[in-house]
């Protein structure tokens, strides 16, 4: 789950530096796309953490 977090942070970074850099508009579809599926993993990782603890393994 922390790997899930701290990839969404640096999707934001990149996407960051991308702008400051003058990346094409063309790209901003990548970032979007980079930040939908870090939370859809993250949210993934977070139902298998309640699994877990709930013990439907």
């Amino acid at each position: 789950m922390f790997l899930a977090a701290y990839s969404l942070v640096l999707d934001f970074e990149s996407i960051k530096l991308g702008a400051e850099r003058g990346v094409p508009a063309v790209y901003a579809w990548q970032g979007a796309f980079g930040i939908l599926v870090t939370v859809v993993w993250l949210y993934l990782e977070i139902l298998r953490m309640i699994a877990i603890f709930r013990g439907n393994d």
